[in-house]
């Protein structure tokens, strides 16, 4: 069932691009957003290993308050948490996206909602998360310009 349910989202974030911009207001965005406010255990890997690509996606549906619950969800899971034994692998994830997340929220967001989390990746515990961090920094570089 896990496994079903991983493909079957992933398929979907891989299929955005030919749904209309109502299919993807009315229907994909409530569907992803209803993930990331209760995200299911064993889902979290897909959401975030896919975040950046679908908030790309979706961004230009989205309402302030959307980009406002997405941008959360991120922000903490880029976060160290003692209590989850999977946050190494969530901020890894955080990492790889983040470029995406940028370009996906823009530069006015950027010291709001991303330079904390921008900050804390770099100076991350985890020598993978920080090598990430460091092979986005270009991309990070061009979107927010001078």
């Amino acid at each position: 069932e896990k496994e079903v349910r991983q493909a079957a989202f992933t398929c979907l974030v891989e299929m955005i691009d030919f749904f209309d911009e109502a299919y993807r207001r009315d229907q994909l965005l409530p569907l992803i957003k209803g993930y990331i406010a209760n995200p299911p255990e064993d889902g979290q890997h897909m959401l975030l290993s896919l975040f950046g690509k679908y908030l790309w996606e979706l961004s230009g549906e989205m309402t302030e308050e959307d980009l406002v619950a997405f941008a959360n969800f991120f922000k903490s899971k880029a976060q160290p948490s003692d209590q989850d034994p999977q946050s190494p692998t969530w901020r890894t994830l955080c990492a790889y996206n983040f470029p995406a997340v940028v370009k996906s929220l823009g530069v006015k967001k950027y010291p709001s909602c991303l330079s904390a989390p921008y900050k804390s990746l770099c100076e991350d515990p985890n020598p993978e998360t920080r090598r990430r961090m460091a092979a986005g920094f270009h991309e990070v570089c061009v979107i927010l310009g001078d």
